[in-house]
């Protein structure tokens, strides 16, 4: 590592270097050493599983399940041998100190005895190479690259990236707060510089659109003060249009939000833009969203976008119009023919956005008017057309939908994904077909763990009754996140726990392949898959299951009629089990309100309403996760006032 001296800088440095060292990701050691650390982390030696770890019994019904325990963070075997970056820091830091003692030491001297400057240079450049020296060989003892939650390293499979910036940010950049910057004609240069800075690097929707709001503001001020003459436009079109994939790509889809991105995508239009086909499937999409349900009004709110898209107007102008979009009308723009020649030419995922809107209301009629346009359009859906079909059929509990669906991906050769086995699974399942959600886990986890049993209910005779039901699993598809969570709540909710400890424990003991999955470095310095390990979603399912199917062993009630006496029972020592592996979960997991709820119930039932118990539960979970706050009349609030009073 250079020296501070030798790059011209002054000793106030050192603690800015030492903040940009100790910066997350951050790499410390020779610059050689870097580009060796990279070519041996772009590689994997580690097969994606080899079964070693997945060691439970073959998923079937009379099988025997095990406790599970959570690992701690710091029992982390891959982090014990990397050196932290404070101590690294702090060597190197203590190395510069005591150099430039010495060479303060040797310019007194040399003071003192009259030596010449020359010769006290090369004092100089002697302690310098005799300090340069202990470093190289102190690191040179040391690993080759010291990394540490490199965000590379990280990530979600369906984590969309970043919008680029239009340029690079610079130190030299003075930023301001666009929240706290009152539009003025005498700054008014400095301030557009540096809100047009914001729009051209933020990712952030909330800061892009704080920055648009000072220079719309800006803009009215110059136009108001033109006295009608004709303005130069204030912002570039492209920032408009990253501002408007910034909001596009923003979660989750609100209503402000689609306001926010209608006004952006005026703007574009009211200057002269154009506004693009994808920007359009996005305002579509946000029209037809931001609540928690969806209704008819929405869907015709998105088709009105449609329409305006296709004839050229201006965004939103039948959408804000006094047409009642609830009950379409002869006048109405749902009844509007497609023009021949459109002015932007919409593609798949137009119709697929409407589509999907339409099956999310449930309304057979939407459904039907959406895949018309399609089908005029002479366009072929792609495989997230067939999901929001998929979707439709499940909320009807149509499973000859579901069958007839997937016969139409196979003749369009779509291929079968584990998302579409997902969404059978979750179809099954509203229908309470639970032998068949238990089918295709069990050809899924064929796929990763053989099972060796023959016999009548061997995976032969699964995987042919699954042929019969039109459902054929590749060989190359094995059980991701949504997989596992989906299993657990489909089981614990018709009161099987002997196939959701199972399943729970499948999901801790499979290591995660899916694309963009977290990685961790081991002590050879080469790239580990990491464990599934559970959400919030799994156990608010779990805690659900034992309110639901939960037996009080104090009372004198008997076992619900569809449990079977040989599968171990919804009893409060297996809630606590449970409960000891949910508090195991990583720092920083959000608790969600639904899922302490259905905690407190179900301890509340198990244990036939223990005052004590249930204050222990509340101040254990608190200490783990953080003091909960909520509104005074919020369900959980009057569950602290009756433990707590």
């Amino acid at each position: 590592m250079h020296r501070v001296s030798s790059l011209g800088l002054p000793p106030t440095a050192i603690p800015v270097i030492q903040k940009c060292l100790r910066a997350p990701g951050m790499i410390v050691g020779p610059r050689f050493l870097i580009h060796t650390s990279r070519s041996t982390a772009s590689r994997c030696s580690v097969p994606p599983h080899e079964g070693k770890r997945l060691d439970t019994e073959n998923f079937r019904l009379d099988g025997v399940a095990r406790s599970v325990v959570l690992p701690s963070r710091e029992e982390n075997p891959l982090r014990s041998k990397i050196p932290s970056e404070e101590q690294s820091v702090e060597e190197l830091t203590s190395k510069e100190e005591s150099k430039s003692t010495r060479k303060r030491a040797g310019q007194e001297n040399a003071a003192a005895t009259n030596i010449p400057l020359q010769d006290t240079i090369g004092y100089d450049q002697l302690v310098s190479q005799a300090v340069e020296g202990e470093i190289s060989q102190e690191i040179a003892q040391r690993p080759s690259f010291f990394i540490q939650d490199a965000p590379f390293l990280s990530g979600q499979p369906w984590a969309r990236q970043s919008v680029k910036p239009l340029r690079t940010p610079s130190k030299n950049d003075s930023k301001l707060d666009a929240a706290s910057v009152i539009p003025s004609i005498d700054d008014g240069d400095a301030i557009v510089q540096n809100m047009l800075h914001v729009l051209a690097t933020t990712t952030s929707a909330e800061e892009g659109w704080r920055a648009y709001g000072v220079l719309s503001r800006m803009q009215w001020q110059q136009n108001s003060s033109s006295g009608g003459i004709d303005t130069v436009q204030i912002v570039p079109f492209a920032h408009l249009h990253r501002l408007a994939r910034i909001i596009a790509r923003n979660v989750p889809k609100t209503r402000p939000q689609f306001l926010r991105l209608l006004s952006v995508l005026s703007a574009i239009q009211n200057y002269g833009g154009a506004i693009h086909i994808h920007e359009w499937n996005a305002l579509i999409d946000h029209a037809g969203k931001g609540y928690r349900r969806t209704h008819s009004e929405n869907f015709y709110g998105s088709l009105s976008i449609y329409y305006d898209m296709i004839y050229d107007r201006p965004p939103g102008s039948g959408f804000f119009s006094d047409n009642d979009f609830g009950c379409p009308q002869e006048d109405d723009p749902s009844a509007l023919p497609s023009p021949k020649n459109p002015a932007a030419e919409p593609d798949i995922y137009t119709y697929t956005t409407l589509i999907d809107i339409a099956a999310r209301t449930g309304h057979p009629s939407l459904l039907h008017r959406a895949t018309t346009l399609l089908k005029e359009a002479g366009l072929s859906p792609n495989r997230i057309t067939h999901l929001a079909l998929l979707k439709f059929f499940t909320s009807r509990k149509q499973l000859s939908g579901i069958r007839t669906t997937l016969a139409r991906m196979r003749e369009q050769n779509l291929g079968i994904g584990v998302d579409e086995l997902n969404a059978c699974m979750w179809a099954y399942g509203q229908s309470s077909r639970v032998d068949i959600v238990i089918m295709i886990y069990r050809a899924l986890r064929h796929n990763m763990v053989p099972e060796d049993y023959v016999g009548d209910d061997d995976i032969t005779s699964v995987q042919e009754c699954l042929r019969g039901e039109g459902i054929l699993v590749p060989s190359d598809l094995w059980p991701n996140k949504v997989t596992f969570t989906s299993m657990i709540q489909i089981m614990a909710y018709y009161g099987n726990l002997l196939a959701t400890q199972s399943v729970f424990n499948d999901m801790l003991s499979t290591p995660n392949s899916e694309q963009g999955a977290p990685l961790v470095l081991d002590e050879n310095g080469e790239l580990q898959r990491t464990l599934y390990v559970p959400t919030i979603s799994v156990f608010r399912a779990i805690f659900l299951g034992f309110c639901r199917n939960g037996i009080n062993s104090n009372s004198c009630q008997p076992s619900p009629p569809h449990l079977d006496p040989s599968e171990p029972e919804w009893n409060l020592e297996n809630l606590q089990t449970f409960f000891e592996t949910f508090l195991n979960l990583p720092l920083g997991t959000k608790v969600t309100e639904s899922t302490l709820f259905w905690l407190l119930r179900s301890f509340s039932k198990l244990s036939n309403y223990d005052v004590q118990l249930l204050r222990t539960t509340w101040s254990r979970t608190e200490d783990r996760f953080g003091p909960f706050k909520w509104g005074p009349d919020h369900r959980l609030t009057k569950w602290r006032r009756r433990l707590f009073p």
